[in-house]
């Protein structure tokens, strides 16, 4: 196919064995802007190839999703920080990581840096090579999305100098028992992992690596006593941010941020200065192999890798991190003083008395308060996790021995308050259908707007949604809450129907034109253990819950009846009748679609919603990935992967935007955009910049490619009464 421009293709070339094509192969390789070495012997050739990939991955750099804090002085906008965790994926154990500070600036925001240049480039959605983050010397060398410049590396304190803390000794991190350092005893090789009788230099490399010296001499200047500048990657960890104070032209925020060494960073926001890093004892094992780098990058382990939550409460800041793949833990760290951190609480599935089935700790947990015997209570509620059972692919769905359970925490110590799980989990509330972990966000809500949730929604890794209802007269964990099945959005036995679910069910209220008001609960499929897999036909469903009111005298409000066929009870949005330019049509698909329990469209064959969903102005916003396909604007460079950005009607799933800038009416067209950055994409993220002057515009990203919706929202102050939901129907 043509292409437009000049395109280019790298070539490396290989001389095995016979060389009397040296010379040639050479001269291909430079004209294909690659490399030329020989191999004689198989083992030097399989060296050789995944010398060429590590060459390349090196030129990649990914993101997740960019962490920005509400204006604590203005609580209608966002500041203008916006924190990105880089890494660049490798062949070996060891993935470099980074975070850097960008500045989100004008209506509509785009990304500048430090110079107040544009930071990214639209048409690749990376940033430019010449951008300056913030916390550099403008006057130096440009960093710009270069994973191991500038950024947090660039301002890492000295070896001897950070405050590097484990838990070996108690929960005040800052005991000398809890420093890494050779000098502590307390870590012992059996702390690390290691045999009682390997060698002290072992250790010794082991935590002086952890502090941060260059005992591998990465930068080749023969000095192993000076400073490493790198951390571990933040693959799936989203920077959390904390206003400690200052005011809204210079806030005085920390950044916390998990990475695989299996480390929380804070870093300090103004000045990009590590304040501590903690690793929890049991993840001190991946410390010897990380800083060996043996092995690969399928066998190399995970850390801190989960969701983080800031929780505060008056001076009280907590910050409370999962593992993901690197354990079924969860920390609540006490950082009310950056200077002095603690673990407040700590939860230990398998070890922890309630927690006997919590999974690898995927979920973040939902910060709420509910009512609880006869008062109120703070809360945590949070998905059972992933049970490792699920990476096996299949034509049946799985019945899985964790996370199959519901947890409901206390937020100031952990405790235990309430659960539903399957039978066989010992929650205290049964439900027969919960037999798939729930490695997603549960999805909760305050229905009344008093301050108090009334219902969770939560999905599992067999496509089941199930609804839970919060009693508001409760004596306790007897009667807190029932539920029960919502939604079978997959099919046991059916290759093509075996679809999974590992993300949060997006809940928004509703008020549909020509119907009541709703509930509707947004979410994709997708296989996320497998994202190559081209075999399962994943959807994007919206599901609607007419039950609007909490739970009053009659608890529950409402017995529900579960989706249990979604052919038979979901209206069929792909081929978007809803938008024909035949009103006979039109019209009749919008009576079948308010006769239905919900709708959905069909992807592509193996496209799969592997982010978050995000509902605003009646726009449902999501993201997805198709594996082995190429942007339509360089179809002939090799297939890395196509992400797109959707954004729909969120009760018929019609296109709501141009997304393909043609003009005029909506079409199918309109329903998604190919993103500039290929491979699987990071949440969307949708901000509010400040805008005096008028509406916000608000924006959305995914990574650092920003895309403007059209959406002019006025935030401001007016006069305003509270209704019920229902009060404005006239009560029906």
């Amino acid at each position: 196919k043509s292409v437009d421009g000049v395109q280019t293709v790298n070539t490396y070339t290989i001389g095995f064995a016979d060389l009397s094509a040296a010379d040639y192969l050479k001269q291909v390789a430079a004209a294909g802007n690659g490399t030329f070495s020989p191999a004689s012997e198989a083992e030097d050739l399989a060296a050789r190839f995944r010398e060429i990939i590590a060459e390349i991955l090196d030129k990649n750099t990914t993101f997740v999703a960019p962490a920005v804090t509400i204006n604590s002085f203005n609580r209608l906008t966002h500041l203008d920080q916006l924190y990105f965790a880089l890494f660049r994926p490798d062949v070996d154990p060891n993935w470099r990581g980074n975070l850097k500070r960008f500045r989100l600036l004008g209506n509509p925001g785009r990304i500048v840096d430090q110079k107040g240049l544009l930071a990214v480039d639209d048409e690749t959605g990376f940033f430019y090579d010449s951008a300056y983050s913030y916390w550099g010397d403008t006057s130096g060398q440009p960093d710009g999305g270069n994973v191991t410049l500038g950024g947090a590396l660039g301002k890492l304190p000295p070896a001897a100098l950070r405050k590097v803390y484990t838990n070996v000794a108690g929960s005040d991190l800052t005991a000398v028992g809890n420093i890494v350092s050779t000098a502590n005893t307390g870590i012992t090789n059996a702390k690390l992992g290691l045999d009682p009788a390997t060698s002290p230099l072992v250790r010794q490399r082991a935590l002086d690596w952890a502090r941060g010296f260059d005992v591998n001499d990465e930068n080749a200047d023969g000095n192993i006593l000076d400073t490493r500048k790198a951390i571990g990657d933040p693959l799936h960890s989203e920077p959390v941010l904390v206003t400690y104070g200052g005011d809204e032209n210079s806030p005085k925020i920390t950044v916390f941020v998990g990475t695989n060494e299996g480390f929380i960073h804070a870093i300090d926001g103004p000045t990009g200065v590590e304040q501590f890093a903690f690793i929890p004892d049991e993840l001190l094992p991946n410390l010897p192999t990380l800083q060996r780098n043996l092995g690969t990058w399928a066998t190399r382990p995970y850390g801190m890798d989960g969701p983080l939550v800031a929780l505060q409460t008056g001076a009280k800041v907590l910050i409370v991190a999962g593992m993901r793949r690197g354990g079924r833990s969860y920390y609540a760290l006490d950082v009310s003083n950056v200077s002095s951190p603690k673990v407040e609480w700590s939860i230990r599935g398998g070890q922890t008395s309630g927690f006997s089935e919590l999974g690898q700790t995927w979920s973040r947990p939902i910060a709420t308060k509910v009512k609880w015997g006869g008062g109120s209570e703070n809360v945590l509620f949070f998905g059972g996790g992933y049970d490792t059972n699920q990476d096996q692919a299949g034509t049946t769905q799985r019945k899985d021995g964790q996370g199959r359970t519901l947890y409901m925490v206390r937020q100031s110590d952990g405790k235990l308050l309430w659960s539903a799980g399957h039978p066989a989990s010992g929650a205290f509330l049964s439900i027969s259908e919960m037999e798939a972990s729930l490695p997603g966000d549960p999805g909760v809500v305050d229905l009344d707007n008093d301050g108090l949730s009334d219902r969770i929604y939560i999905a599992d890794t067999n496509a089941n949604i199930f609804r839970f209802d919060i009693n508001p007269e409760n004596t306790g964990v007897a009667n807190f809450a029932t539920g029960g099945l919502f939604a079978a959005l997959g099919e046991d036995g059916d290759p093509s129907q075996n679809r999974r679910i590992y993300n949060a069910p997006d809940v928004a209220l509703v008020f549909p034109e020509d119907a009541e008001p709703l509930l509707a609960i947004s979410i994709g499929s997708g296989y996320r253990a497998h994202p190559l897999d081209t075999t399962v036909e994943d959807r994007f469903h919206v599901l609607f819950d007419t039950d609007i009111r909490p739970s009053a005298d009659g608890f529950p409000s409402a017995d529900f009846e579960p989706i249990d066929d979604p052919v038979i009870n979901l209206f069929d949005a792909t081929s978007n009748r809803l938008g024909s330019t035949d009103s006979s049509v039109r019209d009749a698909a919008r009576e079948e679609l308010l006769q239905s329990r919900g709708a959905y469209i069909n992807l592509r064959k193996g496209e799969k919603v592997l982010t978050t969903s995000r509902t605003i102005d009646n726009s449902v916003i999501f993201a997805t990935f198709q594996p082995g396909e190429t942007r339509a604007a360089s179809s002939c460079a090799a297939g890395e992967g196509v992400s797109r950005l959707y954004v729909l009607d969120v009760v018929g799933l019609t296109p709501s935007a141009d997304l393909n800038d043609s003009g005029g009416a909506l079409t199918t067209g309109d329903r998604d955009k190919e993103l500039a950055i290929g491979g699987i994409p990071p949440n969307p993220v949708i901000l509010f910049p400040d805008n005096p002057e008028g509406p916000i515009e608000p924006v959305v990203f995914v990574g650092p490619e920003a895309y403007q919706p059209n959406m002019q929202i006025r935030a401001e102050k007016t006069q305003w009464r509270e209704m019920d939901p229902w009060q404005q129907t006239g009560g029906q």
